[in-house]
């Protein structure tokens, strides 16, 4: 239940790394070093969240603590899907950084507890897996909530009047579609495909949101109890996997 847990915030977060640096670029106008220095919001409460979980892991049981690292996440990503164009950098701020402190708890929170599970000669097996498990979660959410995107922004801008010969290059970017509306000089169709990727955006932030619930929901009901990070030592390691049954052995893991 780790490994899934950090698989699914795997997934519900990079919706976000997907979006908003679209939304940095098209709707507030900032150059790709501005894009960049919007991002540290996020960077900052995901750093917040693991350390500050790293902290409260010695108090309190991990499932509790990914629990409310989900919850938070899917509260951010929902104060996110009610972004319109004209809500600027301030809103984005507040919950780009809700969304990062959640990651940031429910990602070390599952990791965590999954590697308690094992006997020390498995934690280097057990850890490749969980990253292989996360990579697959990055691509995965990349691939779905870029569908989600697309499809919402592609469905407003077909009704929008772009000029001849450039309605594929608008369909297929917000930020070229941005400046092909800049070129022909018209304020309609900015505002059109700027709403457009808004629309796109909200869809999929509100599709993240539910995997973050869907998260919070299976760590709360079905990830166990296992050892604190102050028991860590062989024995409570040992305890540990022998209560997820799994066989302690102090031989090498043989492929």
């Amino acid at each position: 239940m780790g490994a899934i847990g950090a698989t699914l915030a795997s997934l519900s977060m990079f919706g976000l790394l997907f979006v908003t640096p679209q939304y940095f670029r098209a709707v507030l106008g900032a150059d790709a070093l501005g894009t960049g220095l919007r991002t540290l919001p996020m960077v900052a409460g995901l750093m917040v969240g693991m350390r500050g979980t790293m902290v409260l892991t010695r108090r309190l049981q991990a499932r509790t603590l990914a629990t409310a690292g989900f919850a938070l996440t899917a509260v951010g990503l929902a104060i996110g899907a009610t972004t319109g164009v004209d809500s600027g950098f301030l809103l984005c701020a507040v919950w780009t950084a809700l969304v990062g402190l959640g990651f940031g708890a429910s990602l070390f929170a599952s990791q965590n507890q999954a590697l308690l599970t094992l006997p020390r000669p498995r934690a280097a097996s057990g850890s490749a897996l969980i990253q292989a498990l996360r990579q697959c979660g990055s691509v995965l959410g990349i691939a779905v909530l870029g569908a989600v995107l697309n499809a919402a922004y592609r469905s407003d801008v077909a009704a929008l009047p772009v000029p001849d010969g450039s309605r594929q290059t608008v369909a297929d970017s917000p930020q070229a579609g941005v400046t092909v509306a800049a070129h022909v000089g018209d304020p309609a169709l900015t505002h059109g495909i700027q709403a457009a990727l808004v629309h796109g955006m909200d869809a999929t932030l509100w599709v993240s949101a539910a995997l973050a619930v869907v998260g919070a929901f299976a760590m709360w009901r079905r990830m166990p109890r296992v050892a604190t990070h102050t028991d860590l030592s062989p024995q409570h390691a040992g305890d540990a996997a022998e209560s997820e049954h799994v066989p302690v052995t102090d031989s090498p893991v043989r492929a």
